[in-house]
């Protein structure tokens, strides 16, 4: 992750975004990757089909581009198991949001 995700992630703290968990927003509130992808312009909301309120990211490999997520990464609070050899950067922000629910600023500083 770069310098500019990180920016965005400390910015969102800072403003007082609330942080949600298990999707990418929710009324003003965000999780981390929501609030990445809202800043490069690819958060997109609506309903499903049968009318409940949903959120989606558009287009993750340009997120992944635009923020420089690695195409490997680790959780530094996993010591075992697939966050250690498998996942991408971005599924380790996600783990992070929703798992350990760790706040931006942490997320900022720790990956």
């Amino acid at each position: 992750m770069n310098e500019i995700a990180r920016g965005i992630l400390v910015a969102a703290a800072l403003q007082g975004v609330p942080q949600i968990y298990g999707q990418a927003a929710r009324g003003r509130g965000r999780c981390a990757l929501g609030v990445l992808a809202e800043a490069c312009n690819e958060l997109r909301t609506g309903e499903d089909v049968i009318g409940n309120k949903t959120s989606w990211i558009e287009d993750h490999q340009w997120m992944a581009h635009r923020f420089d997520f690695a195409a490997r990464a680790t959780c530094i609070y996993c010591c075992y198991g697939l966050f250690n050899v498998l996942a991408s950067e971005e599924d380790v922000i996600a783990h992070m949001n929703d798992d350990h629910k760790c706040d931006f600023l942490e997320i900022a500083r720790k990956l």
